[in-house]
């Protein structure tokens, strides 16, 4: 291969580096993102794992796993805890 055909590869690789949208994403778009990927699975950690690239799934259920705060069981238990009167 060329001198100049191996310069092209290499900045066309860390053109895509740098592009890439999970990699180049805010803090709030990969956020938004894997909560998108973990509700529309079920919250399947794996899937979302898969989707957006991390090493482990332990990571994306710190990082992004949280509970729901619309399932009618975590109000019920809210409820419970709580009181009606909130």
């Amino acid at each position: 291969m060329s001198p100049s055909a191996r310069n092209f590869r290499t900045r066309i690789a860390r053109q895509n580096r740098y592009t890439n949208p999970l990699h180049t994403a805010s803090a709030e778009r990969r956020h938004t993102f894997t909560s998108a990927v973990l509700d529309a699975s079920g919250g399947n950690l794996l899937i979302a794992r898969d989707a957006g690239g991390w090493a482990s799934a332990a990571m994306v259920d710190e990082v992004y796993g949280h509970v729901d705060v619309h399932d009618p069981k975590f109000d019920a238990a809210l409820r419970t805890v709580w009181g009606e009167a909130w």
